[in-house]
């Protein structure tokens, strides 16, 4: 009885462990919400084209949803409903369902390494990692949203071995984004190919075994895809963003250049691939694969694509650090405690400087009064609103112009395009009121610049943003 009643604390202990690094990552991540917004981020595109959802429009058919597939714009249509469009409480919604990715992940190294230490160093790596937290994590970003679908197939596929459950996250996980798909298929193969080499058994036998746990994946995928396929202009979407290839050494030299901010998730993630293979070489497989993929997978490339190694990287890490101290742990003298937490303070002390300042500046310090005093003024103007940037009109609560690309005329740049002055002309006709804020200032026309000069008043600028309100309005709104 005694024995029961222990390991039950000590199972409660362990969540309670994992749940503090939840609730820690939570109260960073929300710290700056309401005084911070990041327009560069692409979190105005997809959370209005969730919004366009919600009044009935179609992706593809009705707007532009440049080189992504529609399964995460319908989840947030479904929250921001819920939360009646409002910011804050959308992003805390975000913020918890990110991290939530912590608790998989937690309890896959607590499988593998038995060791609490190396589960909260796997933590400490994930929330570490500046490509995933320094504004994904918080500001809605598709591969960020998609790391809880994975984390849950690794846990349920590797520790809990309920196949068809994973096979379930797995389509889950491929639903989001199309690279995501991509691994999950070269993950699949890879592991017929595994078993059928470690089995030595026939083809036939090995498809027989396959078959009944991947059928969950191919009917989800198929079904899904082929809904998409079956929309209008799906694939000149699909495809808009993919024409000018992004050469291979320029996205080594841009992930360099980032590596001491991220470094600490690559070194040990890295190093856990390489010296564990041998006892976790699936693990190691799909690390492998999901770093190659998201960075070479689509012609065009950012750095914030590596993303989603976040989840196997931050497993590999947490495993290599259990097998260092194990090795320390075979010492026998007397000092093998104080090397073991030497080694441990010496590992967390790299990563705190390789990180907190510049985490520390992106996610606690870093402010944009002047962006919400734009949005202030926004709020009391007349739609419908003309902007590029549709996250203004997303904290306004205002309706922007409809026009196909008017949730995402940022994609378009990825093709070289503009609309035309004449559509330009058409847009403008229809908007009472235009925010002017620096990628109109790039994108706009000289000759819209001065039409917009000429038709509509100034009600506000702080040399960044500007609002402007068509005269017309003004004049009848003039007792």
């Amino acid at each position: 009885m005694s024995t029961q009643i222990s390991s039950k604390w000590l199972k409660l202990a362990t969540f309670c462990m994992a749940f503090l690094l939840f609730l820690g990552n939570f109260v960073i991540q929300s710290w700056a919400l309401g005084r911070q917004v990041l327009p560069g981020t692409d979190e105005g595109v997809y959370l209005y084209q969730a919004k366009l959802i919600t009044q009935g429009y179609l992706p593809y058919k009705d707007f532009a949803m440049t080189s992504h597939v529609p399964f995460l714009m319908y989840l947030n249509a479904f929250v921001l409903n819920i939360c009646n469009f409002d910011m804050f409480t959308y992003h805390l919604i975000y913020i918890a369902w990110v991290f939530f990715t912590i608790f998989p992940l937690f309890y896959t190294v607590l499988y593998f390494t038995r060791s609490r230490v190396a589960s909260m160093f796997s933590i400490v790596l994930f929330s570490t990692f500046a490509q995933l937290v320094q504004w994904d994590a918080h500001f809605f970003a598709i591969r960020p949203a998609s790391l809880p679908f994975f984390a849950c197939f690794i846990y349920f596929f590797f520790v809990e071995k309920k196949e068809k459950l994973s096979q379930v996250f797995l389509s889950l996980f491929s639903f989001c984004l199309i690279t995501n798909f991509l691994i999950s298929l070269g993950f699949g193969i890879t592991l017929f190919l595994y078993d059928y080499r470690k089995y030595k058994i026939s083809i036939g036998e090995r498809m027989k075994k396959y078959v009944r746990t991947c059928w969950v994946f191919v009917l989800l995928t198929c079904t899904y895809f082929g809904l998409v396929l079956l929309i209008p202009h799906n694939l000149s979407n699909l495809f808009a963003g993919q024409k000018d290839v992004f050469p291979f050494l320029p996205r080594l030299m841009s992930m360099v250049a980032e590596m001491p901010l991220d470094g600490p998730i690559f070194l040990f993630g890295g190093l856990g691939i390489i010296f564990c293979k041998k006892d976790d070489p699936l693990l190691s497989i799909l690390s492998i694969l999901t770093f190659l993929i998201s960075m070479f997978a689509s012609a065009s490339f950012f750095n914030h694509y590596t993303a989603i190694i976040a989840v196997p990287f931050a497993i590999m890490g947490g495993i290599f650090i259990n097998r260092i101290l194990v090795i320390l742990s075979f010492n026998r003298i007397k000092i093998a405690w104080v090397m073991k937490i030497a080694w441990i303070c010496m590992i967390f002390f790299y990563v705190y400087i390789m990180v907190f300042s510049n985490l520390y500046a992106t996610l606690i310090t870093q402010t944009t009064p002047n962006i919400f005093q734009a949005i202030t003024v926004l709020e009391k103007s007349p739609e419908p609103l003309f902007t590029l940037q549709p996250i203004y009109a997303l904290y306004a609560h205002k309706n922007l112009v409809m026009y196909y690309n008017a949730a995402d005329i940022r994609g378009l740049t990825l093709t070289g395009a503009n609309l035309s002055d004449e559509e330009y002309h058409t847009i403008l006709n229809k908007s009472n009121t235009v925010l002017l804020e620096p990628l109109a200032d790039h994108l706009l026309p000289q000759e819209i610049k001065q039409e917009i000069l000429q038709k509509y008043y100034l009600k506000y600028t702080n040399g960044t943003e500007s609002v402007y309100i068509r005269k017309t309005i003004m004049k009848t709104s003039t007792p």
